[in-house]
């Protein structure tokens, strides 16, 4: 069988094909550029109902698709937008248009420029955020008197279960797919429990005195912030439904008839906490950042014709039920505790429409709204919406960028098949760009600004995304990964953007241009940590070693690639330690022997932390480097800058950095492997915190403070995946799920609890 389907434009929901040629030519043009993204303002309640019945209409095709794909009938380039799609094929969509590399090692968190988020005095650690002023939800929160501890446990899957900010992302398999098309996958009941123990102040112990069951209606709690209003201090814990356990990202459907809520709990007397007030929005929240009062919630909201289900209909039927349908009845509403009263969350006639790439491109009216909610009141201040998608939310203490991935594909592409199985034997090399908009903060109000457009993607992991871009006295800087094998093509761009006034975020400059044309980053190497501090952005990227690239942004318009530092291994994390000193957590790499490795071209090892001096941008070096644990070795750390806590530097001690790490085979091993021993892979040997001593100046360097194993709960397999630590004066605080021990930061394997 052979078939030739035309490759469309794919929006950032579509999955798409690709695949390598003998040739390895590239199909379709050498390059495309950035199209127009500027939101389209609606005028009326009519134009923004017609937007929605169209990505309705246009849904049909991609439902249809579907349900070929899941009964394996023969895929047809029939529909608007459909490109072909097949299990098994390379290219497929995980998040809003991201598509997963083998081992998704993009997974990585680039952690505050403030270091942490206080809620009381500098005596006490917060939650590592990426922006000063702008504090980001977690499980564990603490002020100086008390450490507030948030778990989720869901009956059918067993264990803790800590949701995280911005959705997470899953690769669709035909099984997957067919399983959820004949059964409707709903899990058990989820039991959300606050945990609140006091500390100690004259030793390393917390003493627990409230468990309180909070009684989220079904939802599943995904973190919380702490805010000190005028009724007294609270516990703002935000939660969403069940579909985080079965949803992709590029089948919407499954976001229908979701909510999520916004509780505020009133901890002001531990002993007697309880839901004070319930904000409930019908939607996904897809991210949330706390500026002073304002709560800011972006949400993602899937319009369903209810009673009509995707796989259980004929196209025809689903148009019929479209065209029949209110469409009024399809938009989000939100109510609060006490009563059933639910009032719209989106006004049709002040929303906006994303721009489509072709009027043949797959189109999904996704209704994404951004409120802001009064913490004093928990009322909805404002909200604005959009019809289209996005994965994306950056905030500074000024605005709130959301971005969204554009995959596009062009020309024809020919389809082999063998012994029934569909092989590509052409390539299409993406071209892929990011769309931006920018809501400006004023008081208690958002309100969009602009929009722009870069060239590349921002990555695969949902929590590191947000540390792409920085702002800073007007200008977005943002660095993207162009996805491209195309040799005259740099791995990374830094753009810089600008508001003109008048609705759009104009480029003022890029990195490499004609003046500049040096590449940041080599043919093959990925996007890893970056890192925005002030006038300069540091960029890691990797294949088989570890480039770390200064870029020096004095001048947003001739931002200047000031120097290049290459080390073994790789950084998945950048925090700055001083002006001059960086610190990197990531692993360790051997380049493999075979040229391919670990799908990098090396082989991945332990955890590594580099201490580099930046003082000249133009001669970065590494002071020194540990490296904990061999080949195996894990930290929640590379995937989650919350897993990080950061003390900064006292006249009494350094800068304290704590993390959990699974370490596998010796703890600190003396030599590195040679490239044949690199491929061995070590039996786990325990799972705990581990904290470092960073100093800087003259007698600059790291050195590993200690390791907290707890006794009775060392479980080598727990992978710590939502392991948090606070560090309170000179004590340490690990939690472990619901667990609390603690320390002394001087003789951390010491440990008293379970509290």
């Amino acid at each position: 069988m052979k078939f030739t389907p035309t490759i469309l434009a794919a929006s950032v929901s579509m999955m798409v094909l690709g695949g390598c040629s003998d040739s390895g030519t590239t199909v379709g043009p050498s390059s495309i550029e950035p199209t127009e993204s500027t939101l389209k303002r609606i005028d009326n309640s009519d134009e923004f109902y017609a937007a929605l019945k169209e990505g309705l209409l246009k849904t049909a095709a991609n439902t249809y698709y579907d349900r070929q794909f899941v009964t394996g009938l023969e895929t047809t380039a029939e529909g608007a937008g459909t490109t072909g799609t097949t299990a098994g094929t390379t290219g497929g969509t995980t998040g809003d248009g991201s598509i997963p590399t083998a081992d998704n090692n993009d997974s990585v968190a680039s952690s505050g420029v403030s270091g942490s988020s206080l809620t009381g005095t500098d005596s006490v650690t917060g939650t590592n955020v990426q922006e000063l002023g702008v504090d980001e939800q977690d499980r564990v929160k603490a002020d100086n008197s008390y450490l507030y501890v948030l778990t989720a446990a869901n009956s059918s899957f067993g264990g803790p279960f800590a949701g995280t900010d911005d959705g997470v992302a899953t690769t669709s398999t035909a099984a997957s797919i067919e399983a959820r098309s004949t059964t409707f996958f709903e899990p058990g009941p989820t039991e959300n429990t606050l945990r609140i123990l006091a500390f100690q102040p004259d030793a390393p112990d917390a003493t627990a005195v409230a468990d309180l069951t909070l009684d989220l209606k079904g939802r599943s709690a995904q973190g919380m912030y702490l805010y000190p209003a005028s009724n007294g201090q609270n516990a703002i814990v935000t939660s969403t439904g069940y579909e985080s356990y079965g949803a992709y990202w590029d089948q919407p459907y499954w976001f229908s008839n979701q909510v999520s809520g916004i509780s505020r709990v009133d901890v002001s007397d531990p002993t007697n906490a309880a839901i004070a007030e319930d904000f409930v929005i019908d939607g996904r929240i897809i991210s949330s950042r706390r500026i002073g009062s304002n709560l800011i919630v972006a949400s993602r909201f899937y319009p369903r014709v209810d009673g009509i289900e995707p796989y259980s209909v004929t196209e025809d039927e689903y148009i019929a039920a479209v065209e029949a349908v209110d469409l009024s009845t399809l938009l989000p509403n939100y109510s609060k505790l006490g009563t059933d009263e639910k009032t719209p969350l989106v006004d049709p006639a002040g929303c906006f429409v994303a721009p489509k790439v072709s009027q043949e491109s797959y189109y999904v009216p996704n209704i994404i709204t951004l409120s802001v909610i009064d913490l004093n009141t928990m009322d909805l201040s404002s909200s604005t919406c959009f019809m289209g998608s996005s994965e994306t939310l950056y905030a500074s203490p000024d605005a709130v960028y959301l971005a969204t991935t554009r995959w596009e594909y062009h020309g024809d592409i020919t389809l082999d098949s063998d012994n029934g199985e569909v092989a590509p034997i052409g390539y299409v090399d993406p071209r892929v760009n990011t769309d931006i908009h920018e809501f400006v903060l004023s008081g208690s109000s958002l309100n969009y600004n602009a929009s722009g457009v870069v060239k590349g993607h921002l990555g695969w992991s949902e929590l590191r995304k947000p540390f792409r871009m920085s702002e800073k006295d007007g200008y977005l800087r943002v660095a993207t990964y162009s996805d491209r094998f195309d040799p005259s093509i740099s791995p990374i761009n830094l753009t810089v953007l600008k508001s003109n006034g008048n609705g759009a975020l104009e480029t003022i400059s890029e990195l490499p241009n004609d003046s500049r044309p040096a590449h940041i980053g080599k043919l093959g190497e990925q996007l890893y940590a970056s890192r925005f501090v002030g006038d300069k952005a540091y960029i890691v990227t990797f294949r088989q070693t570890d480039p770390l690239y200064v870029i020096d942004l004095a001048d947003p318009a001739d931002p200047i690639l000031a120097g290049e530092l290459e080390i073994d291994g790789y950084s998945d994390y950048l925090q700055p330690i001083s002006e001059n000193y960086l610190l990197g957590i990531g692993k360790d790499a051997v380049a493999a022997n075979n040229g391919f490795g670990d799908g990098r071209g090396a082989l991945v090892q332990g955890i590594k932390l580099a201490l580099f001096d930046v003082s000249n941008a133009a001669v970065p070096t590494e002071v020194q480097s540990l490296i904990i644990g061999q080949r195996g070795s894990q930290s929640n750390a590379l995937n989650d800058h919350r897993a990080i806590t950061i003390q900064p530097a006292t006249d009494q001690h350094p800068t304290r950095v704590a993390l959990s790490i699974l370490v596998a085979g010796e703890v600190m091993p003396v030599t590195r492997p040679s490239p044949d021993e690199a491929w061995n892979w070590y039996d786990t040997q325990y799972t705990g915190l581990h904290g470092f001593d960073v100093r800087t100046g003259a007698d600059a360097g790291i050195s590993l403070a200690g390791v907290m194993k707890p006794a009775g709960n060392n479980n080598p397999w727990w992978y710590g995946f939502n392991d948090r630590s606070v560090i309170y004066n000179d004590s340490v605080y690990y939690i472990r799920g619901d667990e609390v021990f603690a320390a002394p930061w001087t003789q951390m394997d010491n440990p008293v609890g379970p509290r």
